[in-house]
């Protein structure tokens, strides 16, 4: 082997760690998502359960809860706790019918939304 192809062998190897190197570690390092505790994701679920595709129930809804359900605003949230108050739990969500302001088909939407207990 001559002087010159062992400059080239060694220039070779010297490259392919270099390459090597470069390829084992990251040009950036991106931040690594903080895990959730159990506890922490549970009340932040029961907190806002419409955004996990969860429903509420009418019975035991807050009135911010229920704000938070499309289509009640001030107005029912409050006939529905004074409807709660007077007149105990609603067996069903059809009973949210008894509740000035609300109909058939407000109920129909409210489905996707509320459930008690024993929701037909």
């Amino acid at each position: 082997m001559t002087a010159h192809s062992s400059r080239a062998m060694i220039l070779i190897i010297i490259l392919g760690f270099v390459i090597l190197a470069v390829n084992q570690t990251p040009a950036f390092r991106k931040p690594t998502p903080r895990p959730i505790h159990t506890t922490e994701l549970e009340q932040h679920i029961s907190a806002h359960p419409l955004l996990y595709g969860q429903t509420v129930d009418i019975n035991k809804a807050t009135r911010q809860e229920l704000l938070s359900i499309p289509g009640i605003g001030p107005y029912l949230a409050q006939q529905i706790t004074d409807y709660r108050h007077h007149h105990g739990p609603f067996r069903n969500l059809a009973d949210l019918e008894k509740i000035q302001g609300i109909g058939p088909k407000t109920v129909v939407h409210l489905r996707q939304y509320c459930h008690t207990e024993h929701t037909e």
